[in-house]
C-alpha cells in the first residue's frame, strides 16, 4: 500500500488545475502541494481540493466548472438540447455552422 492509499484512500492524487500526480510523505503530508477547503454541492458539504505548488502560486482560488445549458430550435421551439430525444440530439451534433458575411463586408468594393 502506498502513502496515498494509506492516508487518502485513493491510488493517486492529482492537482486540481494541471492534473499532475502529487506525492505524499510517509506521515500523510503532501509534497509541494496545498489543500484548499471549498464548499461544494447544494448541501454545503465541505470538500478538499489539492493543487500543486506551481498552480497554487498562480491562483490560490478554486474554480469549479459548471455545465452550460445549450438551447437551440427544434420543431419551431427553443428548448434545452438535453431535453431533446436521442435522435434529435444526434441531428444537433451533426449540424454544420456557417458564417455569412454581412452586407457591409460583402459590398465594400461596390461603392
Amino acid at each position: 500500500m502506498n502513502n496515498t492509499e494509506k492516508y487518502y484512500g485513493v491510488e493517486e492524487l492529482y492537482c486540481w488545475d494541471c492534473h499532475k500526480v502529487l506525492e505524499v510523505n510517509d506521515d500523510g503530508s503532501l509534497v509541494d502541494a496545498e489543500k484548499l477547503k471549498v464548499q461544494k454541492g447544494s448541501d454545503g458539504t465541505p470538500s478538499i481540493v489539492i493543487k500543486c505548488k506551481t498552480c497554487y502560486d498562480k491562483n490560490n482560488k478554486v474554480v469549479i466548472p459548471q455545465a452550460c445549458e445549450v438551447y437551440s430550435r427544434v420543431v419551431g421551439y427553443l428548448r434545452p438540447v438535453t431535453q431533446w430525444n436521442e435522435a434529435k440530439q444526434e441531428e444537433f451534433k451533426a449540424r454544420k455552422v456557417f458564417k455569412i458575411k454581412n452586407d457591409e463586408e460583402h459590398n465594400t468594393n461596390n461603392g
